[in-house]
């Protein structure tokens, strides 16, 4: 084995470590993102010093450091460009809080949640076909008039005193209220802005009652989301339990959003149990074809 093929010594790999946990640990105390073009920068300088290194030979794997911070550099790049996307694709604080007209798909399965005094509301997930247009009436340009909003919002609507309620692949027009996204952190509790940075969703708010509101389209046929709404409503006519069917709609369907702690670690405990069955079952089938095979050649070398 040559020198360059030596693996490298503890003292590299912590040094490697201890540099990457001081980059991490610099870029938390950063009140905004830097940016992504530096660090492939870095990445593509720290690569063709790595392959220089490795080219020229030298005692140990020294090129190997370089080479793993090329990669890291690479890595961390791509996720400031993603988070930097993400927060970019945010509502204008001007428009906060004005009333919009949109026309908007439910991209998502409604989530039926219960506010304050056991009022029922739904969370709706929704994506914008087009412009929003203000609803207040005061802006006399016309093209001032209309936003783009981000391409995923996060509404709140109350089935109370509604005609109809918001399903799974349909087509709405909505007049709404929207807010950056914005939630408290509570100890203990989810962290909400970074579950709503997960799911791409730029604006929250709430849909204002109004005769306005409608259903423009149906769902399609092909519509997987609408597909999984009706499994979920036959689930829920079967199952009477609110915790069994909040459960078993996790597990069959993937409706974890509507889990609450105690039914997630249910579910978890649920499908790691599924998933040890699974592996056993397959196993004992393999066991059992293998001890038939073997007695098989047996039986037949007997006979023979």
């Amino acid at each position: 084995m040559s020198r360059r093929d030596e693996p490298p010594g503890p003292w590299m790999l912590g040094g490697a470590a201890a540099l990457a946990l001081l980059v991490l640990g610099a870029l938390q105390f950063q009140a905004e993102l830097p940016s992504p073009q530096l660090w492939l920068l870095a990445a593509l300088l720290l690569a063709v010093t790595g392959g220089g290194l490795w080219r020229l030979r030298p005692a140990g794997s020294i090129w190997m450091l370089p080479a793993a911070a090329a990669w890291g550099a690479a890595v961390l790049a791509w996720g400031i460009a993603l988070a930097q996307s993400r927060l970019a694709d945010s509502l204008p604080p001007a428009w906060e809080g004005r009333p919009l007209w949109l026309d908007a798909r439910v991209s998502a399965l409604p989530q039926q949640l219960e506010g304050q005094g056991g009022q029922a509301l739904l969370r709706l997930t929704v994506q914008p076909r087009g412009p929003a247009v203000d609803a207040a009436g005061d802006i006399e340009d016309t093209a001032a008039a209309r936003l783009n909003l981000p391409a995923t919002l996060s509404l709140w609507f109350e089935p109370d005193g509604q005609a109809s309620t918001p399903r799974a692949g349909e087509h709405w027009r909505l007049l709404v209220r929207l807010r950056r996204v914005h939630a408290l952190q509570n100890p203990g509790l989810p962290d909400g802005e970074l579950w709503l940075l997960e799911r791409a969703i730029g604006a929250q708010g709430s849909v204002v009652p109004h005769a306005g509101n409608r259903r423009l389209t149906i769902a399609p046929w092909w519509s997987l989301q609408a597909a999984r709404e009706g499994l979920r409503d036959r689930l829920a006519a079967w199952v009477r339990d609110t915790r069994a069917r909040s459960v078993l709609s996790g597990l069959l369907l993937g409706d974890q959003a509507a889990l609450s702690g105690g039914c997630l670690q249910t579910a978890s405990t649920l499908d790691s149990s599924m998933r040890r069955a699974k592996a056993q079952s397959k196993f004992d089938i393999a066991s059992y074809f293998d001890a038939a095979v073997t007695k098989g050649k047996f039986a037949n070398q007997v006979l023979l």
